[in-house]
């Protein structure tokens, strides 16, 4: 007994110091290599320049009128002039302000179709259609939730560009390199990928592991 008590020790201390060198590891290389994120400033230069030509018409509805919004985005969606909106319950509704209608989803086609813009503005060799996920280890955070599923883009460039869009919006949520793929699976594969699947239990853990 006191035999297997003392090889469960040894062992365990073995893979809990190996956590911990990895961890440590990890905390270095993100110090200087921060998990691919876009901010506001980023996330505006993605956006083609706002146009209002024949624009812009509301679409006259009861319902509209009657739902409590908390926030509100006017940008172009493609050639379109468009209003997102973002309900209480964290809903999202685009009106089309061009043609005074109300889409709740993107469909495929025209994922694509706006996915081509994009990479012909941005002087990318194309946009390929990787396929439509929940969410992957670039796409785990909470507020991404109220545009899933995502359309997922490759460039097929040098740097290795890819993005990802709101079945809901349209908008490019998310945007990363190779390289900031390379550095932020340190993150996702050596300390965390729990959190591909949960982000409450990935930080519960942390907590409970770090004291």
């Amino acid at each position: 007994m006191l035999k297997l008590l003392f090889l469960t020790h040894r062992y365990a201390g073995i893979a809990l110091g190996i956590l911990m060198v990895i961890w440590c590891l990890s905390g270095f290389i993100m110090m200087y290599k921060s998990y691919p994120e876009l901010s506001e400033t980023e996330s505006l230069s993605l956006l083609p320049p706002l146009t209002l030509d024949n624009c812009c018409a509301i679409p006259d509805s009861t319902s509209l009128s009657e739902t409590t919004y908390q926030e509100f985005d006017l940008q172009m969606l493609g050639s379109i002039p468009v209003l997102h909106l973002r309900t209480v319950d964290d809903m999202l509704l685009t009106m089309d302000l061009r043609h005074s209608r109300v889409f709740h989803s993107v469909q495929e086609m025209f994922a694509q179709n706006l996915a081509a813009g994009f990479a012909s503005s941005r002087h990318y060799p194309e946009a390929t259609l990787l396929g439509t996920i929940h969410n992957d280890q670039w796409t785990v955070y909470g507020a991404y939730n109220p545009h899933r599923p995502l359309y997922h883009f490759a460039a097929n460039d040098d740097a290795g560009t890819q993005w990802y869009q709101s079945s809901r919006t349209g908008e490019i949520i998310q945007h990363t390199t190779r390289e900031q793929r390379v550095w932020g699976t340190w993150e996702q594969y050596c300390i965390g990928f729990t959190r591909r699947f949960s982000v409450k239990k990935y930080n519960c853990g942390a907590r409970w592991l770090s004291g």
